[in-house]
């Protein structure tokens, strides 16, 4: 469904009392194919950068996918398509 970018975030937040250890990883689908929902999981969806502020998650959650996005527009290794050699 989808080419994987680099792990470009990682990071500790306390969800519900707990440590959490966050690595967030970032892909664009190469076809019209739906996400596929884990066991792990109560949605699936894929959602553009303005609209991970409205998405109801932890704020540690979303600044590590904020981490991802401006990685994606600085970083260029993370501009380069996955698939290719490097």
């Amino acid at each position: 469904m989808s080419q994987l970018a680099h792990p470009v975030s990682i990071n500790y937040v306390e969800v519900a009392g707990k440590n959490v250890f966050i690595v967030t990883y970032g892909c664009h689908p190469d076809s019209d194919s739906e996400p596929v929902l884990s066991h792990e999981h109560k949605e699936v969806g894929l959602f553009a950068e303005d609209d991970v502020p409205g998405l109801t998650m932890p704020e540690g959650y979303k600044r590590s996918i904020a981490t991802w996005f401006e990685r994606l527009r600085t970083d260029p290794e993370m501009q380069k398509d996955p698939g290719q050699e490097a």
